[in-house]
């Protein structure tokens, strides 16, 4: 898969064969399995409690190395999905321009390909910053471990830490406080939708209802008790059918289905059904497919 990705890459011109440093990742998404907002914080952010499970729809990013330009210079190409925003705004330049107030970076070009969508919940562009700051460790030989890798990854974002392991994951506090979770999704297919509509996330918590898990969601185990999974929701489903009807029609008709559960995934507008073995996108909801494969 990832000899035709960089195939694909060639193509594009994404690889410099004169660079003598270059580096490339392949950016997890995530879902939300369950979603609950507990409460609003001091800070202004809210606390929730969420199991972020990693997905392999993944976006292409690549480092290389840029020695022309000095120090401390990164220059950002983007394909793909357009994005709102400018580059100095990106995730990925954030990342860099984090890392280069405390450390003296090699410039760098940056090539993002982007697949995951934004305003989806599948935390495309927290994925991106999180594997710069991975790459920038790994290439300027910062030597970061682990707890400083995801906190500097806090700083970027509230979604970013989970991203630096890509591992099951129950998520506390605005997003940044991990708990390795034992649940596994082995085996199980899953299809991701998404309608046109995208859903701002500052609108979305202007509407949400605030409340607790059903049970501790540290306690899942996943793939082996299945019929769990249908017993957990997610807090922003109801503004998200009232701001996209659509949405409401696609959960209803997996839910109606042979789905094990579907859920909306973050704040929206992105809606992943989960499945004991392959299956076909419902009738009328092919145009909106995604992703389909195992986990």
């Amino acid at each position: 898969m990832k000899r035709k990705i960089l195939k694909k890459m060639l193509s594009f011109g994404f690889v410099d064969k004169t660079a003598r440093f270059r580096m490339i990742r392949f950016p997890y998404s995530k879902i939300n399995i369950g979603l609950y907002v507990t409460g609003r914080r001091p800070d202004g952010f809210h606390n929730i409690e969420s199991l972020f499970y990693p997905v392999p729809f993944r976006e292409i990013l690549e480092v290389v190395e840029a020695p022309l330009r000095g120090r401390n210079s990164v220059h950002l190409n983007l394909s793909g999905l357009p994005l709102e925003g400018d580059a100095a705004s990106n995730l990925v330049v954030r990342a860099y321009d984090l890392l280069a107030s405390d450390f003296d970076l090699p410039a760098v070009d940056v090539y993002l390909h982007k697949v995951i969508p934004g305003g989806s919940g599948l935390g495309g562009g927290s994925s991106d910053g999180a594997s710069m700051i991975l790459m920038m460790n790994e290439f300027a030989g910062l030597r970061l471990d682990q707890a400083d890798l995801e906190g500097y990854a806090a700083r970027l974002g509230s979604d970013c830490p989970f991203f630096i392991r890509s591992e099951p994951a129950r998520v506390t506090g605005r997003g940044e406080v991990l708990e390795a979770a034992a649940i596994s999704l082995s085996g199980m297919y899953m299809m991701l939708f998404r309608p046109d509509e995208g859903i701002s996330t500052a609108e979305a918590y202007r509407h949400v209802k605030m409340e607790g898990p059903p049970f501790p969601l540290g306690d899942l185990i996943g793939a082996r008790e299945p019929h769990r999974l249908a017993e957990l929701s997610n807090a922003f489903e109801p503004f998200a059918r009232e701001r996209v009807p659509l949405i409401g029609r696609m959960l209803d008709q997996l839910r109606k289905g042979e789905a094990i559960c579907a859920f909306l995934t973050g704040s929206g507008s992105a809606v992943f059904a989960l499945y004991s073995h392959p299956a076909e996108p419902p009738a009328g909801l092919s145009q909106y497919l995604l992703w389909s494969g195992c986990l």
